[in-house]
Order: structure tokens, then sequence, then C-alpha cells
């Protein structure tokens, strides 16, 4: 289901993502101030309001014109497109990051993303939800920060686990290199 055509209901019940997961992402190192930020599916401005508050642009894409006339409201430094998040175009070294609730009408965030990764390799994405991605109900909103840990956790896993394999190559590398020099 779109929100535009219940947009300002939207709006007024629509809550905002937990302040936490905003001081995790400080944390983290995603949130800086200088940074870019494209922000597909924005709707009235829940990522785009913390984004711009921690001194990040914003280049806010939502394709409900009532939702985008609400956020330039909310939201009069971002930069506003009328858009589906999956026909914007723009060159990759445009933005630093790109926003996007996993949640999303037409195409979900999930889906979104693994169009970004190939079409912008290596761009950052930060993918949040005031859902429970699982059932789709409304969840609390530590559980969303948790979510955070863990995904930076499972990150930190896949990078160690390829390091060990660069590690494993490098090992063998200098082995045959020692069989060749030495006879080892």
């Amino acid at each position: 289901m779109h929100f535009e055509s219940r947009a300002d209901e939207y709006a007024a019940a629509r809550p905002p993502y937990p302040l936490a997961l905003w001081e995790r992402l400080r944390t983290l190192g995603l949130l800086r101030s200088g940074r870019i930020a494209l922000d597909l599916g924005a709707g009235t401005g829940q990522a785009t309001g913390p984004l711009l508050e921690a001194g990040v642009r914003v280049t806010a894409v939502e394709p409900g014109p009532r939702l985008a006339e609400l956020l330039r409201a909310r939201h009069p430094d971002a930069e506003v497109i009328v858009a589906r998040a999956e026909d914007i175009r723009v060159p990759a070294h445009s933005f630093d990051l790109v926003v996007t609730d996993v949640r999303m009408p037409q195409m979900d965030g999930w889906q979104l993303g693994r169009r970004v990764r190939e079409e912008w390799p290596g761009l950052p994405g930060l993918y949040i939800s005031g859902y429970d991605v699982h059932q789709g109900a409304p969840g609390p909103s530590i559980p969303v920060v948790e979510r955070v840990d863990r995904l930076e956790l499972r990150v930190d896993e896949r990078r160690l686990h390829e390091r060990r394999q660069r590690l494993v190559v490098d090992l063998h590398a200098l082995r045959v290199v020692l069989r060749l020099r030495v006879g080892f």
C-alpha cells in the first residue's frame, strides 16, 4: 500500500525512527557533517530530518507528490525529487550513503539494496525500518538498534572471514616462495 492517498494522516501517524538508532549510527561513524545522502522512498522525511540534523546533505526521493510536498514543508533544506526509487539515475560519486526503509510499496528495501549495490558498488547503504521486517507489525524501538548491532557484527564476521582467507592465500604464497628460494 502506498500512503500517497492518505498523506496527511500518514504524516501525522507515522512514528519516527528511534533516537537510539541515530545515536548508534553516529557512534559507527555513518552520520557525520559534510556527508551526502540519498534517501530513497523518503515519505514525509522520517530519515531525512535526523540526517539533516546530523549535518548530512540530503537528496530525498519520494514518488508521491503529496508526500513530497509535505516532505519539502518539513525539511526545506533537503532537495526533494518526485520519482520512484527504482527509477532514479544518479552518478555513483554523487553520494556517500544511501538510506531506505526496508518496507516500501512496490519494491522493498532489500530488492532496492541489491540494485544499489549493482549500480553503485561500494556505496554504503543504510536499511532501516520502524516495522518488524519479518512479521510486518510495528515493532518496539530498541530492537531496531539491536538489529543494527547484529548487522555490524555480521559485517565484521564477514570481514574477518575474508581477511582470514587472504592470510591463508598469503601464507601459501610465502611457502611457495620459501620452497623456491631455500628449498624448504
